[in-house]
């Protein structure tokens, strides 16, 4: 027999039957917690144990100039939105507050994570003047310049990063 996610109990058969026309969607779980990590597309809004992730990663809102802590954040869809088939990982989310989770669309704003495993916000076009991409503010261990003999690691954009070389070092 099998067990449907309500509770009704049916024959293999049945089971079998409505696997074969089912949108098939596959959700990850931390083994020692059994957390939902990854929820790919079986649901559009993060866990608890996501938003956790995310607020220890990202600290508050991701866009740069942003200082919207983590509390007045929600999550967004950073990689890819929902709508265009984006999955609800926890590396493919970010924070965002309210009103700059609404200027991402078409025509406007959008996101990206880069090779640092950064969210980048990217302007349109008309707004872009070369500004900040992503968000130092809530993580400010990033902002510090080692002390001398720290080995120099420059990041996958040329970013500078924890570790990597002051500014106008010979």
């Amino acid at each position: 027999v099998g067990v449907t996610g309500g509770g009704t109990v049916m024959p293999i058969r049945d089971v079998i039957g409505l696997a074969g026309r089912a949108n098939l969607f596959l959700a990850v779980f931390d083994g020692a917690t059994g957390s939902a990590l990854n929820l790919f597309r079986a649901r559009r809004t993060a866990s608890r144990a996501q938003r956790l992730m995310l607020i220890a990663r990202d600290g508050g809102c991701t866009k740069p100039g942003c200082t919207v802590p983590a509390y007045g954040s929600q999550v967004h869809h950073a990689a890819q939105d929902w709508a265009d088939g984006g999955q609800t990982n926890v590396d493919e989310l970010a924070l965002a507050c309210g009103p700059d989770n609404r200027v991402v669309g078409p025509g406007g704003w959008s996101t990206r994570i880069n090779g640092d495993n950064d969210v980048e916000w990217i302007p349109p076009p008309a707004l872009d003047t070369g500004q900040a991409r992503v968000n130092d503010y809530h993580r400010p261990e990033r902002l510090y310049w080692p002390s001398e003999g720290e080995r120099d690691v420059p990041s996958a954009e040329g970013n500078l990063r924890p570790g990597g070389p002051e500014p106008n070092a010979a």
